[in-house]
């Protein structure tokens, strides 16, 4: 009798030991969770100002290139009526 006390009482207490540990367990996935969930809130963010940045440089880059043309042609014309 007294051994199968002994025997409950371990298994009581591994079965407690077992509980806290899945408590803390789920707190720390709970912790993980959100905190993944912030992350991917500011990748999301910090997509839409990458796309942002890169649409700005491509019509920079492309005002940039019609200038250019356009300088191009002047000179063209400059040229012509100097050799004139």
């Amino acid at each position: 009798m007294s051994g199968m006390r002994t025997t409950r009482d371990t298994h009581m207490s591994e079965m407690a030991s077992l509980k806290t540990k899945l408590k803390e367990q789920n707190q720390r996935l709970l912790l993980l969770t959100q905190e993944k969930a912030k992350l991917e809130a500011k990748n999301k963010s910090n997509a839409a100002v990458d796309v942002a940045a890169t649409e700005h440089a491509r019509q920079a880059f492309t005002n940039k290139q019609i200038t250019i043309k356009h300088l191009n042609e002047k000179i063209n014309e400059l040229q012509k009526e100097v050799s004139t």
